[in-house]
């Protein structure tokens, strides 16, 4: 997206998308390259930021970065889901239901002497 247009200004289109699509990431590309507006526009919610001219590799390395990022965090969401986290814990056994007390140490028989 540019970040300069007609009718609204790229950070506001940006405000826009990210509110409506949170998990939609959008990268800003811009002709008008002014010192702080990568920064602002990162700071809003934007995946990077690029200016014109744009190199096709950095704008495919930029968007493939962008979509992996979305692809984690979408992956990290659903296994700290409560059903995601059901499904780790195996086994039927009630110590299993019980927390696991690991700071405290197990208390042993003492050992016969000879």
């Amino acid at each position: 997206m540019t970040s300069r247009l007609a009718r609204a200004s790229g950070l506001e289109v940006l405000a826009t998308v990210t509110k409506e699509f949170p998990d939609t990431p959008v990268v800003l590309i811009t002709a008008y390259a002014e010192p702080g507006a990568a920064m602002d526009a990162i700071g809003s919610g934007a995946a990077d930021y690029l200016a014109k001219p744009v190199d096709i590799v950095a704008l495919r390395t930029t968007v493939a970065r962008a979509l992996e990022r979305r692809r984690l965090a979408s992956e990290n969401r659903s296994l700290r889901s409560p059903i995601a986290v059901a499904k780790v814990l195996v086994g039927t056994s009630p110590c299993h239901a019980r927390p696991v007390q690991a700071d405290r140490p197990k208390s042993r028989p003492p050992t016969p002497r000879s």
